[in-house]
């Protein structure tokens, strides 16, 4: 006779895999169910209630964070042992370019490169400007 506990540990399987959750029984009495696609626990005092939780949950969505802006206003092109480089901000970029004209280059495409990801970012994240972080979406 299969029981209500068989009936939720399925769901789970067919929901998330049978590697996608685990459960254990907890240190301190309990039971707890983990998923893996958020790594969310559901901490219960028995095994039908820590499960029913679980079936129950609904993942957040998993949102990137907000890619950094790029200004070619605050970078500076600097002449180098062996060619130029670009500081953003009083930090080094890691760029050893030939001649100050690719170094700027750089910079623009930088700053284009970085316009475009943020764009990208609002166009499809940007619902997440006023939702709340582990209530409404989660980052990744």
């Amino acid at each position: 006779m299969a029981s209500d506990v068989d009936a939720m540990a399925a769901t789970l399987d067919g929901k998330y895999g049978p590697d996608g959750w685990s459960m254990w029984r907890a240190a301190i009495g309990g039971w707890v169910v983990k998923l893996e696609c958020d790594k969310s626990t559901h901490s219960r005092g028995t095994i039908s209630l820590a499960l029913q939780g679980a079936v129950n949950h609904k993942p957040l969505p998993v949102v990137p964070r907000r890619p950094s802006m790029f200004s070619a206003s605050g970078a500076i092109v600097c002449k180098r042992a062996g060619g130029w480089g670009v500081e953003y901000q009083g930090r080094d970029c890691h760029l050893l370019a030939g001649t100050k004209k690719l170094a700027q280059q750089w910079v623009n495409h930088e700053e284009e490169r970085s316009w475009k990801a943020c764009e990208d970012w609002m166009t499809n994240h940007g619902w997440t400007l006023d939702k709340q972080e582990g209530v409404d979406f989660r980052y990744e």
